[in-house]
């Protein structure tokens, strides 16, 4: 372009000169045409001045291009190129406006711009004179810039131009694209004529080949700084190796052998090496691109490191290279020492454990196993690896498995089980502890357990032993003793008195001391039952003030109750009356042993609310006034057998059981106990808090009463036919009851957890759960096991033989078609209403209730006859046969009943005393139940909770007078009825 300007220019010269000679010659010719000399010669000189003027901006163009050309050509900055262009045609031209437009993405940016008060700083392609160049990719030059209909229609150039007239816009390519616009205006005294528009066209191909470098550059820049970058964080070095010497590394090699980076350029690589491994290194490299290996490296300090390598033959300037990268192995071979170590330590472990352990993937494949020699799994580890449970167990045992290993995945939680195995003809008895070990795996840990298992079954016969061959004796020792220190024998001697106190209350001791070891044997074995219900709080409590008074007495000490603020009277917990009595006694009576005479215990109730109106947790409190708890004895004073001071307890009495078994049954309540020095330093406070009970009260309407105004009974009718059920509601109301009705078994077991149903009546044939799989589970809660219920099911007669009777404590098993009757008697039956028969008497006992007792042990026999004498006539036998024989001659209001007999269970003979159909035997009164009294060793035996029984009884537990208690109150309401 510049080439093209300065042929233009020397060929108009020449025409000038040209024109000039021949003037000159016709002057010659002519010497008498002075005024056509004149004119000619005047023609000349202005045509030497356009000339002159010519060469004049042809020289600044030239300079122009070549400045500028060399300016580029030296930067590589983009802003500083715009800025640069911008300022030189300015000020060499002397145009009055000066800007450069980018492409970004469809919007012309602007980059530099002289001369404008007031610039569009993005214009949009699609928009004004500057827009349609970008578009088009062709120059414009204008005259009168306000004329173009591109400049009408972008009104923000009125504001922008002030008083331009002519403006260039030529557009600035980059590989054929459109890359920006350049634009120059000028004022009225100087437009801009197609000379300015061919210079631009120049400078905007300078412009375009220098942006398009720039762009070049800065792109190798930046990929040079994210290479650099890289290298910096790379954990691996690297080098790239001509002819054995380093000719470029990364950082980080020169980091992992101790040089700095410059030091490391020039050197052989051979130096990177340890000396035995270079042959190594050289062999690898001979191969061509090395395979990833191991070798020793050479640090600048001499120090020799693993290191990982591996190489490739690359084309460095213009030559053959080899890239080698190389990784520290230290720290991984650090690591891997230690793992292995850990490993031998684990595997030393492992064989130590006698234990079976394997794990085992979701569908119950072997992933891997170490034998025990009573694992249940017998073959070699390459035999067991990839079997599966159900190819190496047997199927029960399998089952067992997969569903354990089910739970185990689902819930993430620990599971435990045990089984039974035939291994070598023995019985083995096996614990399995499935853990979680991965994603769809777990990890099995099977350990033999069948000596302790035995050592179980010894102790379970030893307490057995201990809790009926020295309770029974104990009880008739005590209850002899009771009976002569109450009189029956008439009036002993002060000697002998005296020694029959000392025997007394050494029998109530070794009583206390058994029922203690007994009770710690149940509650680490988690057999330790509780018949949780709801009972009145200040009841209770004056209860066990009652009860312990005459304790009290005995060392001179004052019991009291405390009401330290308003308590109401209505107060319930829900709890094991008795366990409860045991935790007040327990205190109580350390607090009275421990009291000085003369002293008093105080009982104290506090209620903790954040609402008054509705308290939530009772705080019950036994303060004594004496020396208190030694500091060093407070840590451990729940711990089984602890006590404070082994001499004062040989002299106060007492096992240290005491307030280990108080503490468990309090937490079993859902409260906790705990102890606190008595304000003023002399004396203890030990103190519980239990949840209090609330009962929704529900006012009863008008037809849910009777002609007395008594709430009717509620009845549960479960029936999946909603005409059986709606039959069994009308039938039910006739005879004076309320009903509910469940369609399924666990519609009927979400009611029972809300209502409060006198009895449920129930169909065996139930969608979903079978009648007689949902009564035993019934019979499992503590909510429902002494539920009344009645079956009234198409098979019920079938299934009551095939179930032998009433083993399910069922009051009566009705077929279908429902007998309105037998139904109505039976319902009757069960919630305790009184049967209308023919026969019936006036309901009134005779002066002297007539009780059976089942006992084989004839010291407890003659006992209790002596115990029960005032209250009722006793016939006791020592045998099942016995009792049977006695019921069938004649009428019983009472059976007490001991559960270990010489033939049997006392067990057996439940299901002949609930009167009706199940009675065996020709009895007087065979409609009518006989209430039953357990009166037994044993305590808390599910089976006997099972069973519909009056009251249970301990033997080392109930005193004399508590056993005629429960007789009289039993027989006055069987009177009642």
């Amino acid at each position: 372009m510049m080439l093209k300007i300065f042929n233009e220019g020397f060929t108009k010269a020449k025409q000038l000169i040209e024109e000039g000679l021949i003037a000159a010659k016709a002057i010659l010719q002519n010497l008498s045409g002075a005024e056509r000399v004149t004119q000619i010669l005047q023609q000349s000189e202005e045509q030497y001045n356009i000339l002159y003027a010519a060469a004049q901006r042809q020289t600044q163009e030239l300079a122009l291009l070549d400045q500028i050309r060399t300016s580029l050509a030296q930067e590589l900055e983009l802003p500083a190129i715009f800025r640069m262009v911008v300022e030189s045609i300015a000020h060499t031209f002397g145009y009055n406006q000066v800007c450069l437009y980018l492409l970004q993405d469809k919007m012309l940016e602007l980059q530099y711009q002289i001369g404008y008060s007031h610039i569009i700083t993005h214009i949009p392609i699609t928009q004004g004179i500057t827009g349609r160049v970008a578009r088009t990719g062709e120059a414009v030059l204008l005259e009168d810039v306000r004329t173009d209909p591109d400049f009408l229609t972008y009104p923000e150039n009125l504001g922008a131009v002030e008083d331009i007239v002519s403006e260039i816009y030529v557009p600035i390519f980059d590989q054929n694209q459109v890359i920006g616009v350049l634009n120059i205006g000028s004022i009225h005294e100087v437009k801009l004529s197609m000379a300015d528009l061919r210079l631009m066209t120049a400078l905007s191909e300078n412009i375009s080949l220098t942006v398009g470098r720039a762009r070049l550059y800065a792109q190798a820049r930046e990929s040079e700084e994210r290479y650099r970058r890289l290298t910096e964080v790379a954990i691996e070095g690297v080098a790239i190796i001509e002819n054995g010497k380093i000719r470029d590394a990364t950082q980080a090699l020169a980091n992992m052998f101790g040089y700095e980076l410059p030091e490391l350029i020039g050197k052989a690589a051979s130096t990177l090496i340890a000396p035995n491994s270079v042959e190594q290194v050289i062999k690898s490299i001979f191969v061509g691109d090395e395979e990833l290996y191991e070798s020793k490296g050479l640090k600048k300090d001499g120090a020799v490191f693993p290191v990982e390598v591996c190489g490739k033959l690359i084309h460095y300037r213009g030559r053959l290279a080899r890239v080698s990268a190389f990784r520290d192995l230290t720290e991984r071979k650090r690591k891997e020492a230690e793992l292995s170590q850990s490993e031998a330590r684990l595997r030393a472990l492992l064989s130590a454990i006698p234990d079976a352990m394997f794990r085992i993937s979701h569908n119950g494949t072997f992933i891997d196993y170490k034998p025990a020699r009573h694992a249940g799994i017998t073959a070699p580890l390459g035999e067991v690896t990839g079997k599966t449970l159900a190819e190496l167990l047997p199927p029960k045992i399998a089952q067992h498995y997969f569903y354990y290993l089910e739970q185990a995945l689902q819930t993430g939680e620990n599971q435990l089980f045990e089984y039974q195995t035939l291994l070598d003809g023995n019985q083995c008895d096996l614990e399995v502890r499935l853990v979680v070990s991965g994603e769809g795996e777990v990890l099995a840990i099977v350990r033999d357990i069948t000596e302790r298992k035995e050592v179980e079954r010894l102790k379970n016969e030893f307490i057995s032993t201990v809790s009926h061959e020295l309770r029974t004796p104990l009880t008739s020792i005590r209850g002899s003793l009771g009976l002569i220190i109450g009189g029956i024998a008439g009036e002993i001697p002060p000697q002998t008195r005296t020694m029959v106190d000392i025997a007394y209350k050494n029998s109530e001791r070794l009583v206390r001391l058994i029922n203690d070891i007994l009770d710690i044997e149940k509650i680490e074995s988690g057999k330790m039952v509780f018949n949780l219900k709801p009972l009145p709080l200040l009841e209770l409590l004056e209860l066990s003030l009652e009860a312990n008074r005459g304790y009290a007495t005995q060392y001179g000490v004052q019991l009291s109750l405390d009401l330290n603020q308003t308590i109401p009277t209505d107060l319930y917990v829900e709890a094991d009356s008795d366990r409860l009595i045991q935790v007040l006694t327990n205190l109580l009576s350390n607090a009275i042993k421990f009291s000085p005479t003369g002293d008093k215990v105080v009982l104290s109730v506090t209620v903790n609310s954040s609402n008054q109106r509705s308290p939530e947790k009772v705080r019950i409190a036994v303060t004594d006034y004496g020396s208190g708890i030694p500091e060093e004895f407070r840590s451990r004073i729940f711990q089984k057998f602890a006590q404070a001071d082994s001499s004062d307890s040989r002299l106060k009495g007492g096992t240290g059981l005491g307030l280990s078994i108080s503490k468990a049954i309090v937490e079993k309540h859902g409260g906790q106990l705990g102890f606190e020095p008595t304000p003023g330093g002399r004396g203890t406070t030990f103190y519980f808090n239990l949840p209090l009970w609330y009962e929704q009260v529900v006012e009863p309407k008008k037809e849910d009463t009777d002609d007395q105004g008594q709430e009717l009974p509620t009845i549960l009718i479960c029936d999946d036919n909603p005409d059986i059920a709606t039959l069994l509601s009308m039938f039910l109301k006739e005879s004076g009851f309320k009903s509910d009705i469940a369609h399924s078994a666990d519609e009927a077991k979400q009611l029972l957890l809300k209502g409060n149903y006198a009895a449920l009546t129930l169909d065996l044939m139930l969608a979903g759960q079978d009648g007689v799989s949902l009564i035993r589970e019934l019979r499992l809660n503590e909510a429902t096991r002494h539920l009344p219920i009645v079956v009234v099911s198409a098979s019920a007669e079938a299934e009551r033989q095939q179930l032998n009777g009433n083993a399910l404590a069922v009051i009566d098993w009705i077929d279908k078609p429902i007998d309105q009757v037998r139904l109505s008697a039976a319902v009757k039956r069960a919630v305790k209403v009184p049967i209308q028969t023919a026969t019936a008497d006036s309901g009134e006992v005779s002066a002297r209730p007539h009780i059976l007792h089942v006992e084989d042990d004839p010291d407890m026999r003659q006992v209790v006859q002596l115990v029960l004498y005032p209250l009722a006539e006793v016939s006791s036998v020592a045998s099942l046969a016995e009792a049977r024989q006695q019921l069938a001659l004649q009428d019983f209001d009472l059976v007490l009943l001991d559960l270990e007999l010489a033939d049997g269970s006392g067990l057996d003979l439940l299901p002949e005393l609930g009167g009706g159909d199940t009675f065996p035997y020709h009895y007087p009164h065979p409609q009518r139940s006989i209430p039953v009294v357990i009166f037994s060793a044993q305590e808390g035996n599910p089976a006997v909770a099972a069973q519909q029984v009056a009251a249970a009884l301990v033997k080392t537990r109930t005193s004399n007078q508590e056993l005629t208690d429960t007789i009289t109150a039993l027989i006055k309401n069987s009177a009642k009825k």
